[in-house]
């Protein structure tokens, strides 16, 4: 069932052309590519309500997998990088 979900979220994204939110590590790197809420929270310095808050109003990338919400790194740098942080 979990992985049914996962698959057709993925495809969902591939339709949408939302490549960027599907991480494909490189071979040999063990670096995770998605954060939990709670490490978002910590690295920037917030507090998690303001991290959820963020993420239902669209303003920061997220995946739902199963009942887990995960933030694309990448996104999160870009985000980063734009503000000039």
């Amino acid at each position: 069932m979990i992985v049914k979900k996962f698959i057709s979220e993925t495809k969902t994204a591939q339709a949408s052309n939302n490549l960027s939110l599907i991480c494909k590590p490189l071979e040999g790197q063990d670096e995770k590519c998605t954060l939990s809420v709670q490490e978002v929270a910590k690295l920037l310095g917030v507090s998690k309500s303001m991290i959820y808050e963020l993420v239902h109003t669209g303003q920061i990338h997220s995946i739902r997998f199963v009942r887990r919400i995960l933030l694309p790194k990448r996104k999160l740098e870009e985000i980063i990088e734009r503000l000039g942080l």
